[in-house]
């Protein structure tokens, strides 16, 4: 079992609160610096020229705005000029990176000349003034690399946002396509379905009407050949014109070709009861004739037509 730490939970505790402080500082560093660090070369840039000024103009006032407007532009121009060069030397367009390049040295140069050679500065200025540049160029620079990366980083996103959602619209036309293609095989399985059990309708049809006509002949003939009178067999009585072995047999050849007819229709065809026709099934299930096997009775041995092995009584 995981022994519990209290110095361990300082620690961790200690280790988060630190590096949140530290995020917390990076970030105000990164949003403050492109407006703290211009401040400084800026103030000595606008410094010299505002000495310059006054004592060619002896006007504080004009000197003032003309040494601010002056520091405003160089180092607008110094902190464009080092972005643009960054940026234009990641898209790989070397040329306007190199032009970009020359424009932030000249800044440089400018704000690090007037500093030295415009009058009314001392030497500590002088040196203050170059580092300040010195260090905003840097600033600049590394301010550029940053906004850089951020910007790829933004781009990466977003390419995998939509890489996403490209993959998942995809993954969600092949479901819809499955899901039309499993409908239309169910479709087409019903309709085979339904066309096979129209085929052994028909072909059941067919066989109950072949049997009736069969069975039609053989009582005509019958008939004629007994001196009848030609009119058909009564439907009410016509157990009294077959004996039970005349009708065993008949139950056999009707189950031969209807092997999935019930004892009612059976008992109809051949003028029994449904009752009857149960006794006769279990007998003749028990000499291995028939056999019933839970959708009708299959005739295993249908040889014995003219002597299924019962008693040739009459009822």
């Amino acid at each position: 079992m995981k022994r519990f730490s209290w110095m361990q939970l300082v620690r961790d505790f200690c280790d988060g609160f630190f590096e949140m402080l530290g995020e917390i500082l990076l970030a105000f560093i990164r949003r403050v610096a492109p407006f703290a660090v211009p401040l400084a070369p800026a103030s000595f840039f606008g410094h010299a020229i505002f000495a310059a000024v006054a004592l060619m103009t002896s006007s504080d006032t004009l000197a003032l705005v003309i040494g601010g407007v002056a520091a405003l532009g160089l180092e607008s121009a110094g902190i464009l000029a080092a972005h643009t060069a960054i940026r234009f030397y990641t898209n790989g367009e070397r040329q306007k990176a190199i032009i970009a390049t020359i424009i932030t040295i000249i800044y440089l140069v400018i704000g690090i000349v007037s500093i030295w050679f415009f009058e009314g500065t001392g030497q500590d200025a002088q040196v203050a003034g170059t580092a300040m540049f010195l260090i905003a160029g840097a600033v600049y620079v590394l301010i550029a690399l940053v906004d850089d990366a951020a910007a790829k980083q933004e781009e990466a996103d977003t390419e995998a946002m939509r890489l996403t959602i490209e993959q998942e619209a995809e993954r969600e036309q092949a479901d819809a396509e499955d899901q039309r293609q499993h409908e239309k095989d169910l479709e087409q399985m019903r309709m085979d379905h339904e066309a096979q059990m129209a085929r052994e309708e028909r072909q059941s049809q067919e066989r109950m009407e072949r049997y009736r006509l069969k069975r039609s002949g053989a009582a005509s003939n019958g008939r004629s050949g007994k001196g009848g009178n030609g009119r058909l067999p009564s439907r009410s009585k016509p157990v009294q014109r077959i004996s039970k072995q005349q009708a065993i047999n008949a139950l056999v050849t009707f189950f031969s070709e209807h092997p999935t007819a019930s004892y009612r229709q059976a008992g109809a065809e051949i003028g029994r009861s449904v009752g009857w026709i149960s006794e006769q099934i279990s007998e003749l299930e028990q000499k291995g004739i028939v056999q019933r096997n839970g959708n009708g009775v299959q005739v295993v041995n249908g040889s014995n037509e003219h002597g299924v092995g019962v008693q040739n009584e009459r009822e």
